[in-house]
């Protein structure tokens, strides 16, 4: 669900989701711009060879930099979007949706979690299993950027992993609502056992609220993600594959060890559990 500028749109969560994704499009303009020099290296004379190696280079600069930039202005973001945003605050967005639980899921690079805030345990443990399992209607909203609306009749058929296990929660449906700047979706307002005429009338317009909320907060903590993408990291550098690959194995061990990633991933930075 894309959103206009607020009224308030020199906010600095609003500039610096705005600067993270300007930087990310220039680096992939830089990137776009390196490749092609870097095909013409070997063509040409020595002084044209020369230049090519030269821009290509000098652009590769450029990109490295511009992708550090995003990611700085994506944390300040992410930071400010999780202001004054406690239990209480998705005890609220549940309560006007009729549902039994509400959660925010904040996103960033490539639709990681970066950062995750409950209404109730409930709920929490409801986030953290699609978080495990990598299956469920924040990766559904995220990806497609549409709202996603499925009951007991309806989870099973679109996620095999995920609804046994939040069923055992007492989830009985679920409502994802996507929200996006521009083009990219840097969170996913979940609700759990809304009614499905409340959820379709009412969602987009909490989910709007909400955005504006957090777009003019003032900081305040989240559950981070982050020692979850550090442990996948050392995973790959271990097993020497692609990041998403290492996530993947994370998750796999988790499910089959009944364990939450969040904890897994904490053995794993500790080096109490290793990968071969």
């Amino acid at each position: 669900m894309p959103f206009p500028e607020p009224a308030a749109a020199g906010t600095w969560t609003w500039v610096c989701a705005r600067a993270e994704l300007n930087a990310e499009r220039a680096a992939t303009v830089a990137a776009e711009v390196a490749a092609r020099h870097e095909s013409l290296v070997d063509q040409g004379s020595v002084r044209m060879r020369r230049l090519h190696r030269t821009m290509a280079a000098t652009q590769r600069r450029v990109e490295h930099r511009l992708r550090r930039s995003a990611d700085a202005y994506r944390a300040q973001a992410r930071r400010l979007m999780t202001a004054n945003l406690g239990p209480a605050s998705l005890g609220v967005v549940a309560g006007a949706l009729g549902a039994r639980g509400a959660a925010l899921t904040l996103l960033g690079t490539a639709r990681y979690e970066e950062a995750a805030i409950a209404s109730s345990p409930r709920a929490a443990a409801a986030q953290e299993l699609e978080f495990t399992l990598g299956e469920g209607p924040v990766h559904d909203a995220a990806e497609t950027g549409r709202l996603v609306i499925a009951d007991a009749s309806t989870m099973l058929a679109r996620w095999a992993q995920y609804t046994p296990a939040v069923t055992e929660l007492g989830v009985r449906s679920v409502t994802a609502a996507p929200l996006c700047l521009s083009r990219t979706c840097i969170g996913v307002l979940t609700a759990f056992n809304a009614p499905g005429d409340t959820a379709l009338a009412m969602v987009d317009d909490v989910a709007r609220a909400l955005f504006d909320r957090v777009l003019v907060a003032e900081p305040a903590p989240a559950d981070d993600r982050s020692v979850v993408h550090q442990a996948t990291g050392m995973i790959a550098a271990r097993l020497r594959c692609p990041v998403g690959d290492a996530l993947a194995v994370l998750r796999a061990r988790a499910y089959a060890e009944n364990e939450a990633i969040g904890v897994l991933a904490l053995r794993v930075v500790n080096r109490e559990v290793m990968f071969e």
